[in-house]
């Protein structure tokens, strides 16, 4: 659909092997993207409402496709910045204690809003009584080995002493096992 849109030529679409090349590429790269998203940023840039040049040059290739994409995410980080923001919400004054519910709605507002696992509370974990199957264990370990593997830092041990990345890793999977327990009610 989008070799169609902006109009590239039936002589110059990309053979299988090119396609899979392709494919590959925005999976591995802009899979965070819907289709919708896609079309739409395919449309923005031939109706020259981004900041990209169109013209494929007769050659849909994988930087043709990333210089569209990464104009509209560039855009959409720009129109997400003037959305009205939702607060998530806040613990009571310090002189009412936080109950158990407040806490949980808390991380439950918050993952909401952000979906941000970092950024939910861990001892909501123990609050809720999660209680994982093996499976689901298993599950948590692969998305925590996941995040952590592509965390910013390229030297994990500059920033954490082992037992600051057992913690940071224990703290992780509660926090996983809790973000699982909101998409899941």
């Amino acid at each position: 659909m989008c070799m169609l849109k902006v109009g590239l030529r039936a002589a110059n679409m990309p053979t299988d092997e090119e396609k899979v090349v392709l494919i590959n590429h925005l999976t591995t790269n802009y899979s965070n993207h819907t289709l919708n998203e896609i079309f739409l940023a395919f449309d923005m840039a031939v109706l020259g409402r981004l900041e990209v040049d169109p013209q494929h040059y007769e050659n849909f290739s994988c930087l043709y496709f990333s210089q569209i994409m990464n104009a509209y995410q560039s855009w959409a980080k720009e129109r997400y910045k003037e959305l009205p923001k939702e607060k998530p919400k806040e613990l009571p004054s310090s002189t009412e204690p936080a109950t158990d519910e407040d806490w949980i709605e808390i991380g439950r507002s918050t993952w909401n809003m952000t979906k941000n696992v970092l950024l939910i509370p861990a001892r909501i974990y123990k609050l809720l009584k999660l209680n994982p199957t093996l499976e689901e264990q298993e599950q948590i370990k692969k998305e925590a080995d996941l995040r952590i593997n592509n965390m910013l830092y390229v030297d994990k041990d500059y920033f954490f002493d082992d037992e600051e990345k057992e913690k940071f890793y224990n703290r992780l999977l509660r926090q996983i096992a809790v973000k699982n327990y909101f998409e899941s009610k």
